[in-house]
């Protein structure tokens, strides 16, 4: 049988969780290409991968809107980013998951935790995640630190883990070090590029990635496991007073809006900055690889010390299989089979050369690098607001907004857009009784 699949047409979501490459030399990447090969073997299906003829987030969604209102039935399964299908909220065009044949989400190589996160109800699954999509442990977000500077300025780098450990890696503790690494190296009394800071960042993904990591989100769920909205709290404006002060305020960091990725590593990489915010996917680049000082992988500090747990988001372009509501029963059962057998080879294969390989040995500087990301991955979680921005009228943007704006206005700012989001909401509900 042949599983037509649509893949997103994105070098890094083919080659790491859709594709693969021919024996290249490029670990990963082949370890892909002979994981789908076994799985071809092994049920003796054909999988016939095709790109996407869109590039642009929205021109994808509307490509898989086209196929499925078609009725043609030329896919049976799409492969794309989470900021391409989830986020524009095309429930009403899905299968769903719950009861499928062959998928076992009890098995390891799920990640029912994040499936379950971005879910309307709290159990109906219409994303798949797990060891079938790589790329997913790569958007995991993480804070990197420049263990030279660390040792120049607070002595034994090995305090960082420590602290991480005994579970008093904080909010706090991330901002007291930004601001006393503080080296005005040119000496003209500004906060400029010349000069070592706490951290490059920008307006954006920094800041998703702290709030998440202080556990602070504008979706949470009620008793019954549906999605509500969640007003800010007191936690909330702390947290927004806390930032604009160390962002813009206190020579703990350099932020630009318009900061391109490559550019935040860069400081990094060049000594500029003790910390770097960021996604895993980072640390697989030739910039980092090549770095001369030594660096540390941290989780991302926990809002204080009773937080229960750290947390790492997940972050919105990270990687989902799903599967057309145009696809009949039996075809259904086909591909679930090829899911559950490649995210299971995935799991045996793909991973082991991805995280004890390539980010643990290859990557990671030193032992106790690799035992934070065991920390790490285990406390992975999605932001249900930021996975549905476009339907939750950007709900998720409010720290964005109030922080640029300097002002702890968090509250004001939510309930303008509140009801809008509400509105959306429901309506994603609504859609999904009708898939059900």
């Amino acid at each position: 049988e042949t599983i037509n699949i649509l893949g997103r047409n994105a070098d890094n979501i083919m080659k790491f969780d859709i594709v693969g490459t021919d024996n290249t030399g490029e670990l990963v990447y082949d370890a892909v290409w002979e994981r789908n090969n076994r799985v071809r073997e092994r049920l003796n299906v054909e999988l016939n991968i095709i790109p996407s003829q869109s590039t642009s987030l929205n021109d994808l969604k509307k490509e898989m809107q086209q196929i499925v209102m078609s009725g043609a039935g030329d896919f049976d399964l799409f492969i794309t980013s989470n900021n391409s299908i989830v986020q524009f909220g095309m429930v009403a065009y899905l299968r769903t998951f719950n009861n499928a044949p062959y998928l076992d989400f009890e098995q390891p190589w799920w990640w029912t935790e994040s499936m379950l996160d971005i879910s309307l109800d709290g159990k109906t699954i219409q994303y798949l995640i797990g060891d079938i999509l790589p790329f997913n442990l790569l958007t995991s977000a993480v804070i990197y630190a420049n263990k030279d500077i660390w040792q120049n300025h607070f002595g034994d780098p090995e305090q960082m883990y420590d602290m991480v450990e005994n579970g008093e890696w904080t909010l706090d503790k991330f901002a007291q070090y930004s601001r006393d690494v503080y080296e005005d190296v040119n000496g003209n009394g500004t906060v400029d590029e010349a000069d070592v800071v706490g951290f490059y960042g920008n307006e954006y993904q920094t800041i998703d990635y702290l709030a998440a990591g202080s556990d602070l989100f504008f979706c949470t769920r009620g008793e019954d496991g549906i999605v509500k909205l969640n007003p800010p709290t007191e936690r909330a404006v702390d947290f927004t007073e806390l930032m604009i002060n160390l962002f813009y305020n206190e020579s703990a960091a350099i932020i630009n809006a318009g900061s391109s990725e490559s550019a935040l590593v860069t400081a990094f990489t060049q000594n500029r900055c003790l910390f770097n915010p960021n996604i895993l996917y980072i640390s697989t680049q030739a910039a980092m690889r090549d770095m001369e000082s030594d660096f540390a992988i941290l989780p991302i500090p926990k809002y204080d010390e009773n937080q229960k747990t750290y947390r790492t988001d997940v972050y919105g372009h990270s990687t989902n299989a799903s599967v057309p509501v145009t696809v009949d029963d039996k075809k259904f059962g086909s591909v679930c089979a090829v899911l559950e057998a490649l995210c299971a080879e995935s799991y045996r294969t793909v991973t082991e050369k991805l995280y004890e390989v390539a980010l643990k040995d290859k990557y990671a500087r030193d032992a106790r690098s690799a035992q934070m990301l065991d920390l790490i991955l285990s406390c992975t979680c999605k932001d249900f607001a930021n996975e549905y921005a476009n339907r939750l009228a950007y709900i998720n943007n409010t720290f964005h907004t109030v922080i640029a704006q300097k002002t702890p206005a968090v509250v004001s700012t939510y309930e303008k857009v509140a009801k809008k989001a509400q509105s959306g909401l429901d309506s994603l509900l609504k859609e999904l009784e009708k898939v059900q």
